[in-house]
């Protein structure tokens, strides 16, 4: 999967996907955007999995991401659901 394959499908999600999945990516880039020290951290670790997997986007390499799984699972659902 390249980077214009991953973008085309963050848009399907967002326009067009299921309400709760788009609602939650769109709060979660708004609060990285909130929080640059935490969109850094995400970003390092995203660019060494990147290195690690041979710049493959593969589900393996999503699944070692624990950062990511800690912000999508963690405190933006947290933050989400609160508000729902």
């Amino acid at each position: 999967m390249n980077d214009d394959d991953i973008a085309a499908q963050v848009l399907a999600f967002l326009v067009v996907g299921l309400d709760t999945t788009s609602t939650l990516l769109s709060f979660a880039s708004h609060q990285l955007a909130v929080h640059p020290e935490i969109q850094s951290q995400l970003q390092e670790e995203i660019d060494e999995t990147l290195r690690e997997h041979g710049g493959k986007f593969t589900y393996e390499a999503l699944n070692s991401m624990k950062y990511l799984g800690m912000v999508m699972s963690g405190e933006t659902a947290c933050i989400f659901l609160q508000q729902t």
